[in-house]
């Protein structure tokens, strides 16, 4: 079924060259970095666990308060 968009809209049924790209790249096993992936954890970056736990072991980290302005302790040089 087509999806009813604009006349404006130049629709076309069926995968995208981007899609049929990583489709032979899958198929041949050829590796690549998703950058669309929304979970940097499940694509192979490293990070610094350690800082990262320790980071968020200050109760100040989890307490929102947003600032139009930004957050002053992102502004200390």
């Amino acid at each position: 079924m087509k999806p009813d968009f604009s006349s404006r809209f130049s629709f076309q049924e069926g995968e995208n060259d981007f899609a049929v790209v990583l489709a032979d790249f899958d198929r041949d096993g050829i590796e690549y970095n998703d950058l669309t992936s929304s979970n940097p954890t499940k694509i192979g970056f490293q990070y610094p666990r350690e800082a990262i736990a320790h980071a968020f072991q200050s109760a100040d980290c989890v307490t929102y308060r947003p600032d139009p302005r930004g957050a002053a302790e992102a502004m200390i040089v």
